[in-house]
């Protein structure tokens, strides 16, 4: 294979990893915050069960029904799962440019 073949198919997959992992850490993200706002709304529906002494049920995107506990439950599980999605799209994304600068200068350390 020619070297500038090499170059080019090496700079492409580069820049794949780099837009995966881009890609999962801004939906990662934007999972914590859905998490964050399931979590809520399972406290405030807690909540005002117990002081109306009513049932309330909320029906999800795939028309399915909760309480206030089970969106609880899910919001915090959404929470977790984009926590480590976070920190694993972090750490991808802190090594490629760790190694792209160990390339540049030829072994920073």
């Amino acid at each position: 294979m020619k070297k500038k073949t090499k170059e080019i198919i090496e700079t492409n997959v580069k820049l794949f990893l780099f837009l995966t992992m881009l890609f999962a850490l801004i939906f990662s993200c934007q999972l914590y915050w859905t998490g964050v706002h399931n979590s809520d709304l399972g406290q405030n529906m807690k909540y005002l069960e117990a002081r109306l002494n009513i049932d309330l049920i909320d029906k999800t995107s795939d028309f399915t029904y909760i309480d206030g506990t089970d969106a609880y439950i899910m919001g915090e599980n959404q929470q977790k799962k984009a926590l480590y999605c976070i920190l694993l799209s972090v750490i991808g994304l802190f090594g490629m440019f760790v190694t792209e600068l160990w390339r540049i200068e030829d072994g920073f350390f």
